[in-house]
C-alpha cells in the first residue's frame, strides 16, 4: 500500500480523522473559525480555546499532533508564545496565523522567518509556482481575493531564514517576490503571512466549502502526510 500517495510503499502515515489538534484562537465565534471548517472536512479531534489557561492545560497535557495558532485580533499572551517556542524546539508540527508577527521579531525567528513588510488591506492569495499545497484534498481557486472581513492589520510579507530548509507555498498578488505562506524546518512549521480571518466566509471556487477551511485542511494534510 502507498498510504500517502508519494510513490513509496508500506509507509506508516496517520489517518486524518485520527489526528489531534490543539489550538489557540481569538476573534472567532465558537465553532465558526476556519479551523472548525477544516475539522468538518478532515474529521480530526480539535481542542481549541481562546482562554490562555485552558489552552495551556491542553498543550501541557500532551497527546496532540499539531499546534495551531490563529489570532487576528489581539496580542499573544506570554504563555502562548512560550509554548509555541517549546513546540518548535520539540519538533512538533505547528501552523501559525498571527496579525502582529511583524512586531514580534523574536517569535518570527523561532518560526524560521523574517518579516519584510506589512500591509493594512487584505491582498489576493495565490499558489506558489510548482506548489502542491492547494491540491491535496480540496481544489482551491488560483487566487483567493473576495475579502469578507477586515482585521485592521492584515498581514505580512515573509522571507525564510534558511531557504534550504524552507518552501514557499503561497504568494501575494501573483508576485513571486511576496511570500504569503512559508513552510520552514523541512516541513515542520507553516507560517501564514495572511490572516484567515479576512477570508473566513470566502468561497471563491464556489464549491460550497469556505476557502480558509479548505486551506487549513490542506495545511494539516501537507504537514502530517495524513490520508483519508
Amino acid at each position: 500500500a502507498d498510504n500517502n500517495c508519494d510513490g513509496a510503499v508500506d509507509e506508516d502515515c496517520p489517518v486524518c480523522d485520527d489526528l489531534s489538534v490543539v489550538a489557540y484562537y481569538d476573534s472567532f465565534t465558537a465553532g465558526g473559525s476556519p479551523l472548525d471548517k477544516a475539522q468538518a472536512i478532515l474529521g480530526f479531534t480539535l481542542n481549541a480555546s481562546s482562554a490562555e489557561s485552558t489552552f495551556a492545560t491542553a498543550f501541557d497535557s500532551g497527546g496532540w499532533d499539531v499546534l495551531v495558532i490563529d489570532t487576528p485580533g489581539s496580542a499573544l499572551p506570554t504563555a502562548v508564545k512560550d509554548r509555541i517556542e517549546d513546540a518548535v524546539a520539540a519538533g512538533s508540527f505547528v501552523i501559525i496565523s498571527y496579525w502582529y508577527l511583524g512586531g514580534e521579531p523574536a517569535l518570527a525567528t523561532v518560526l524560521g522567518v523574517t518579516v519584510d513588510s506589512s500591509f493594512t488591506s487584505p491582498l489576493p492569495l495565490s499558489a506558489a509556482s510548482g506548489g502542491d499545497l492547494w491540491t491535496i484534498y480540496e481544489t482551491l481557486p488560483s487566487s483567493i481575493k473576495t475579502y469578507s472581513h477586515d482585521a485592521g492589520t492584515n498581514g505580512v510579507v515573509l522571507s525564510p531564514i534558511d531557504a534550504a530548509t524552507s518552501e514557499t507555498l503561497a504568494i501575494f498578488s501573483g508576485s513571486s517576490t511576496q511570500d504569503a505562506i512559508i513552510a520552514t524546518f523541512n516541513g515542520q512549521v507553516i507560517v501564514n503571512g495572511h490572516l484567515p480571518w479576512d477570508y473566513q466566509s470566502t468561497d471563491d471556487d464556489s464549491d460550497g466549502l469556505k476557502d480558509m477551511g479548505e486551506l487549513y485542511a490542506n495545511e494539516l494534510a501537507w504537514l502530517t502526510g495524513c490520508a483519508d
